[in-house]
Formats: structure tokens, sequence, C-alpha cells
């Protein structure tokens, strides 16, 4: 997760509430990995079950208090931020083992993102002039 993910998720916010509002239960406003495996096949991303179970599992947020199964407090049911967390994990999983692998993950998001947009008849908004800082990150974990 980089500051150019952030920027692109934040400026793709309004598209990506649609989406959560569309696959998500809109009683509990959650969605189960049922659901985004569903979203997935859905954006056609070619991707598979094990991968996109990967990346669900990998972005929930650590559960307070594991005894209470409270619809929002579990390891199998995914909140709007997680979902967040989520769409970057789905754009890396997709793209192991082809050349872009190695490419920046923001790259690799804004590259899914009309797959996405398409489930709910919108389009993706358009992310251009990233800040410098941006390349100045790989430098970071050397300090």
């Amino acid at each position: 997760y980089t500051l150019a993910v952030d920027d692109y998720l934040k400026a793709n916010l309004e598209v990506l509430s649609r989406v959560w509002k569309k696959f998500a239960d809109p009683r509990t406003k959650i969605m189960t990995l049922g659901d985004i495996i569903t979203f997935v096949q859905n954006t056609k991303i070619p991707v598979n079950e094990k991968a996109i179970t990967a990346a669900f599992s990998l972005s929930k947020m650590s559960v307070i208090d594991e005894t209470s199964q409270t619809p929002k407090n579990s390891y199998d049911k995914m909140q709007f931020v997680e979902f967040l967390e989520f769409l970057p994990r789905l754009a890396w999983v997709s793209y192991q083992g082809t050349p872009w692998a190695n490419q920046a993950l923001h790259l690799l998001l804004d590259s899914i993102m009309d797959n996405i947009a398409a489930t709910v008849s919108a389009s993706k908004v358009e992310v251009e002039d990233l800040p410098e800082y941006y390349e100045e990150d790989e430098d970071q974990d050397e300090i």
C-alpha cells in the first residue's frame, strides 16, 4: 500500500462506494467471502478463487474479540474499509506470473479499475500527474 494507491482509491471512492452497495448485504453492510468471489467473477478479472481468498484474508483487520460473532466482527465478513484494502491486493494477485508483476501497485490497480467500475455501469476516475514524491517511496525502506 502506497501513497499513490491511497490517492487512487480516494479519487475513485464514489465509484467504489457504488460497487460496495451493489455487492454488500444491504441490511448488515458487509460482504462475505462468497460476495467477494461473486464480485470478482462479475468483474471478469482473471483470478482464481484461491487467490481471491488469500487477498480477502490478508485484507482483514484484526478481530479483537474472537468469541463474539457480531456481523462485523468476524474473519469471514468484510467491511468497506477492508474492501478498499482488498482491491490493491486483488490487482497484485491478478498479475502474479505475468510480465506486469513488478509494476507499481497503483498502476496494477488502475489496470483493473475499468472492470470494477463496469459492474455498476460507471467509469473510473483517471488519476494523472501523480506527485513526484511517489518515486521516492521506494527509497523510504532504506531510512
